[in-house]
């Protein structure tokens, strides 16, 4: 995406079960940063400049209420409506997509996957953690959860896994990668996936 007058910037996202099957998650301020980001597209399976599935260019795109008011991490969600670039194909009938859920209970195990691009990443693989989640105890009003990972910029969208299968590449979206704190490397956090979200 471009965001402003700014140099091309690049997030994470994941391709999530829709009616029409055009539908990718990422984070709100991938789309939402004081101004609107413009050229938003999607390349799924993205590995060392190469796009074995094409790209999908977005129609449209919405973040959270709270998001597009406030900027609140709680909310920082958005959804991207896409269509393939050269063939009528939907996105889900090219990649797939992975179911999503809300208001699951807190503290679960969970798989989260991205493309980090800061420090000692490139941003040209894709990369995961695992393990159980927890909530952010420091600064209590927020409602996100956190989970011990190294992965820098460029993360941000990545999708968090509920009952994540290792052979079969399946998983129930319940979270995404948002933000971490300067001072605690090595934990990032992403919202808790509520009504709000839902």
């Amino acid at each position: 995406f471009t965001h402003g007058n700014g140099p091309v910037g690049r997030c994470s996202a994941s391709s999530v079960a829709s009616e029409m099957g055009d539908l990718v998650l990422t984070a709100g301020h991938c789309l939402k940063l004081g101004l609107y980001s413009k050229n938003v597209a999607f390349v799924p399976g993205y590995y060392d400049g190469f796009a074995p599935y094409g790209q999908f260019v977005a129609t449209s795109f919405s973040v959270s209420d709270d998001w597009a008011k406030n900027e609140n991490p709680n909310f920082d969600v958005g959804f991207v409506k896409v269509r393939e670039a050269k063939e009528p194909k939907t996105l889900a009938q090219a990649v797939g997509s992975q179911g999503i859920a809300f208001n699951q209970e807190r503290g679960q195990f969970m798989y989260s996957f991205g493309y980090p691009s800061a420090a000692q990443y490139t941003g040209n693989e894709l990369d995961y953690c695992s393990g159980k989640v927890f909530n952010d105890t420091i600064v209590p009003e927020k409602t996100t959860q956190g989970m011990s990972c190294n992965m820098t910029f460029g993360a941000s969208g990545g999708p968090w896994y509920l009952n994540f299968n290792e052979e079969t590449g399946t998983g129930i979206t319940n979270s995404l990668t948002s933000y971490g704190y300067r001072d605690y490397s090595g934990t990032m956090y992403g919202p808790y996936f509520g009504e709000e979200i839902k």
